[in-house]
């Protein structure tokens, strides 16, 4: 599935490229020609939204890292320009990871053990021109807030006993990058990559999973994965 979603990206910005980069000139019946590729005024608006659909991949701890794949992620932000390039935003995400088949096979659960991943930040970030048509925006940001983790389905082998966690609050940060190709002066869509972090440790003994595989006693550690996909962009009002 994973592996599918990469594929998916690679087709997403090979598209965007070459729908945005790759236009040539079409000439008309009058012997003059019509610009299909023009140059784009530079757009002054005071807000812009934005919507990312991403996979995410964990990369570390080593638990986590062996324990789950991503399914989703969907990143949705409103942002505001403050001075030139600059601008701030407020961030809400969710993101869904399941628990891999190697590790609990699904004639073991009646339903494959998951984790919702819920996360609102205050962003703060720079867009970029790039070209000499105003055709591409290049964006970073720096995103901080809460992250709110609910696990799903987890069930011990032991009728008896109980699964330690079912959910947890954290403090959460995110770095993401965004190449948008615009299709018209205030909207276009582009690949989008983030790095996330969950300052709580993941601990796969309190989810009981050290029951069907093994972990070693040091392989906790912050959650931290990397999403790709791609992101949708709308600015509007004039400042």
């Amino acid at each position: 599935m994973t592996q599918l979603y990469k594929y998916l990206f690679l087709l997403i910005f090979t598209v965007c490229t070459l729908v945005v980069g790759a236009q040539e000139e079409v000439p008309s019946t009058d012997t003059s020609t019509v610009i299909v590729n023009p140059i784009f005024p530079k757009a002054n608006n005071l807000f812009n939204t934005r919507l990312a659909f991403t996979v995410p991949n964990p990369i570390s701890n080593k638990a986590f890292n062996k324990s789950f794949i991503g399914i989703y992620q969907v990143n949705a932000s409103m942002n505001m320009a403050l001075y030139k390039n600059i601008f701030i935003g407020v961030a809400f995400s969710d993101a869904l990871l399941q628990i891999s088949k190697n590790i609990v096979p699904n004639t073991t659960y009646a339903k494959q053990p998951f984790m919702n991943v819920y996360n609102a930040a205050v962003k703060l970030g720079s867009d970029f021109r790039l070209g000499d048509k105003n055709r591409i925006i290049l964006s970073t940001a720096i995103l901080v807030g809460q992250s709110y983790v609910k696990y799903s389905s987890f069930v011990s082998k032991v009728p008896t006993e109980n699964i330690q966690i079912t959910n947890f609050k954290s403090l959460y940060g995110e770095a993401e990058v965004n190449m948008i190709f615009l299709i018209e002066p205030n909207w276009g869509i582009g690949p989008s990559i983030s790095y996330s972090l969950i300052k709580r440790n993941f601990n796969p003994f309190e989810l009981a999973l050290d029951e069907y595989t093994s972990y070693s006693s040091n392989s906790s550690g912050a959650t931290q994965y990397f999403s790709f996909g791609f992101v949708c962009h709308y600015s509007f009002f004039k400042k």
